[in-house]
């Protein structure tokens, strides 16, 4: 599927959850993708940008991120990001 889109809110479907830790709504957020021909333009930062805006702005106590271990790519964005990998719990 490709979106073509000037708005960040139309580029991403999170996935709502609840933490019973937290007591409180959580995002995953599965399946960032950018296509090719986008890439590179600063769109996924962007993203992650806007969907950590709105979960703050929104009273989301956090947002947990889903991708393959070998898909460096997104890890490294999502490190930049300031994400770290939960070595506590496993999924």
């Amino acid at each position: 599927m490709l979106i073509i889109s000037n708005k960040p809110e139309d580029l991403y479907k999170p996935y709502f959850s609840f933490s019973s830790l937290l007591i409180s709504p959580t995002i995953i957020l599965n399946d960032l993708y950018i296509p090719a021909s986008q890439r590179q333009k600063g769109i996924a930062t962007q993203l992650m940008q806007y969907v950590k805006k709105f979960a703050r702005d929104d009273g989301y106590s956090g947002i947990s991120l889903c991708t393959a271990s070998d898909n460096h790519k997104a890890r490294a964005l999502y490190e930049q990001a300031g994400y770290q990998i939960d070595n506590q719990f496993i999924y």
